[in-house]
């Protein structure tokens, strides 16, 4: 089979969707799918997974512009070369660009979604909602996210098609005196863990205050966040926190980490995972925590209880219920025991539910249906 995946631009391939995207490539291209890449801009992606992939750029910059049309020319160009039979698109503007261009080319046409669209908005809605009679499915990473999508695109339920984010088993290592020693953090303190990158949307402050919270109990309590800062309308986000933290008093306790290639060290090395984010599609945070083995308290968003199923593998909190969090992570560091029934538990869930191999194949057949009959894909529910 003959796969064109269509992406904006690929600037981080340590941040989530790239991730997933480039164990997917990998996987398909092992059973012998032929893959090729069109890029809406920036530069080819640099990666062993996508080692001798054919891959164009194709300059567009703004959708609203007059090189669009000659980009989506370029496009369709390309599929045609390639003998492309299907195209799936990742990312905001290809979806909004790219469906009905590569429909008229004769590619069947599949979309990812992959948030609760906090990127819609009156001016792209509306050319979502044509789109959609062009494409053939809807791919989902969640469940949460396939309910919005019918709701706020109004595609038929037949038409979206959940896939859940996958894990890669790796090794886990019994001596984290070394990460914690880099971060400044000592060997028997109690260490939270707050990963992702620092955007308002993911409430790391709310963090920082269930860390003031359980100090009073806890006072070898520590916060470590990791994650690269994403300055926005209010300047740099980590410059924001680090004042909270300092008007809490736990300004000593706060270790930002910064971006990391991998951190799979650092959560190997923490005692709880926390996800305080008010949007999330599928958080591969979470799938992190509970694959390494640690219990998890995490706000009520998105797909959150699609991976953690509270009191069973992890404690869910209202979004913005610092309390509420701070009682549980008390819990957590108070009761060892269920601590560790609660880690054991969310580790099984993942391998259960959230295999590499579960996930290609079930992409693979979704792009065999769809190549076959662009209507059909409702026989995949």
């Amino acid at each position: 089979m003959r796969i064109l995946y269509v992406l904006d631009e690929f600037p981080d391939p340590n941040a989530g969707t790239e991730r997933q995207f480039l164990e997917l490539v990998a996987g398909v291209r092992a059973r012998d799918a032929d893959v090729s890449i069109a890029l809406l801009r920036g530069a080819p992606i640099r990666h062993s997974a996508l080692q001798n992939v054919p891959t164009v750029v194709l300059g567009l910059r703004r959708l609203r512009s007059p090189s669009a049309l000659g980009a989506l020319w370029r496009l369709i160009r390309w599929a045609r070369a390639r003998g492309s039979q299907l195209a799936h698109l990742y990312f905001n503007d290809a979806s909004i660009a790219c469906p009905v261009p590569l429909r008229l080319a004769g590619l069947p046409v599949v979309v990812s979604r992959r948030d609760l669209g906090f990127w819609y908005s009156s001016g792209n809605l509306p050319l979502l909602r044509l789109n959609r009679h062009a494409v053939a499915t809807v791919v989902a990473n969640s469940e949460a996210v396939k309910q919005e999508v019918i709701a706020r695109e109004h595609y038929p339920a037949s038409k979206v098609v959940t896939i859940y984010n996958a894990w890669v088993e790796r090794a886990g290592s019994s001596d984290h005196s070394a990460v914690r020693a880099e971060l400044g953090i000592p060997p028997h303190g109690r260490m939270l863990l707050a990963l992702g990158n620092l955007r308002p949307l993911k409430r790391v402050d709310d963090a920082i205050r269930i860390l003031a919270s359980t100090r009073s109990q806890f006072d070898d309590a520590w916060l470590c966040v990791v994650g690269g800062d994403r300055p926005g309308e209010r300047g740099s986000e980590q410059a924001r926190l680090e004042e909270l933290a300092a008007d809490l008093g736990v300004a000593s306790r706060v270790v930002f980490a910064g971006a990391r290639q991998d951190p799979w060290p650092i959560v190997q090395a923490c005692d709880i995972g926390l996800l305080c984010s008010e949007t999330e599609g599928l958080s591969n945070a979470l799938i992190e925590y509970c694959a390494a083995g640690k219990p998890v308290v995490c706000s009520a968003a998105g797909g959150n209880p699609e991976v953690i199923v509270h009191g069973v593998s992890g404690f869910i909190f209202p979004v913005g219920d610092v309390g509420c969090a701070a009682e549980r992570v008390t819990q957590l560091l108070r009761d060892g025991a269920l601590a560790a029934a609660i880690a054991a538990r969310g580790r099984q869930r993942v391998r259960d539910q959230f295999g590499l191999e579960q996930m290609i194949e079930r992409h693979l057949q979704l792009y065999r249906t769809v190549a076959s009959d662009p209507a059909g894909v409702a026989a995949l529910r």
